[in-house]
């Protein structure tokens, strides 16, 4: 059984078709799983944003698949935050991580978070899974502003031809807490109107920085608002996300095997120093803890 690392609280995934039926959008707010990001990698508030922009686009992204599809997004940036990859799963769990978590850097001359010298240059990877496919779906752009959601909507585009309008913000109190995360991603569909066009991007233009502490807006509010003018219709029954999953039964097999791939010497050399042998999950940062008789056990069945 998949086990969450924690209760979900308000965070939701929305989604609604405008009255016209040319126009789809997907909102979420997020907070309690970026703060569990946050809790459970101890990232700087630089490294929370870039993280936590990250996750919110995963489920995004995963919110427009086949519910059994399985979608990772990895920034290969060059900047000081190295590495960061996120993957949102089927029942819309997702986790991730970063190289350097401790990354933090001077604010912008506008006094934001400096994610996009953080991520830095490089190349956005994705791939998804789904459980009929003989193999997975590979798609690569360049990172071209390392601010996340304008480089994940490039890859929609250019890659999958999806064309949106995606943001994403992470907002943080005086103590460097996460005191909200939410986003959207609005989809004009086949055949949508001029009209319609204009007055969303004027929606879109008008809308609040998501980034902003002082902003209180649920992910109905959003959609309302993305919608104004242009009208809603019902909207989706609210998915829960949450980070996960990271229970030590999820975790283990994969953790068995990483053992077993060591090969039976060095197991004997870290276990003889040691007197156990740990491993670590790069993505929600829990560990598994393998002693002697554990050991037998798995390099009998190897």
């Amino acid at each position: 059984m998949a086990l969450r690392c924690s209760a979900s609280g308000n965070d939701q995934i929305l989604r609604c078709v405008s009255k016209n039926a040319e126009v789809s959008v997907l909102s979420i707010v997020g907070k309690h799983l970026v703060q569990e990001a946050q809790r459970r990698h101890q990232t700087s508030p630089t490294a929370s944003a870039a993280l936590g922009r990250a996750l919110l686009g995963t489920l995004l992204v995963a919110s427009l698949k086949d519910d059994a599809e399985t979608v990772q997004i990895s920034f290969l940036g060059r900047g000081p935050l190295g590495q960061m990859t996120t993957v949102a799963s089927q029942s819309k769990l997702v986790k991730g991580f970063v190289s350097n978590p401790l990354c933090d850097l001077p604010l912008t001359p506008q006094g934001k978070l400096d994610v996009g010298t953080a991520v830095g240059a490089g190349a956005l990877n994705v791939v998804r899974n789904h459980p009929r496919w003989k193999q997975p779906y590979t798609g690569s752009t360049p990172i071209y502003s390392g601010e996340v959601a304008e480089d994940i909507a490039r890859y929609l585009a250019e890659s999958e031809q999806i064309n949106t309008a995606l943001g994403i913000g992470v907002a943080f109190s005086t103590q460097g807490t996460v005191k909200a995360a939410r986003g959207y991603l609005v989809q004009a569909l086949p055949f949508c109107s001029e009209e319609t066009l204009t007055r969303l991007e004027k929606n879109v233009a008008s809308m609040h920085s998501l980034s902003d502490p002082s902003l209180d807006m649920t992910a109905r509010e959003m959609i309302t608002r993305l919608l104004e003018g242009i009208g809603t219709d019902s909207f989706s029954d609210p998915v829960f996300p949450e980070f996960g999953p990271c229970g030590v039964d999820d975790l283990k097999p994969r953790m068995i095997r990483a053992v077993a791939s060591l090969g039976a010497s060095d197991v004997r050399e870290l276990l003889s120093e040691n007197g156990y042998v740990e491993v670590k999950c790069e993505f929600c940062a829990e560990t598994v803890r393998f002693v002697e008789e554990d050991l037998k056990e798995i390099f009998t069945h190897s």
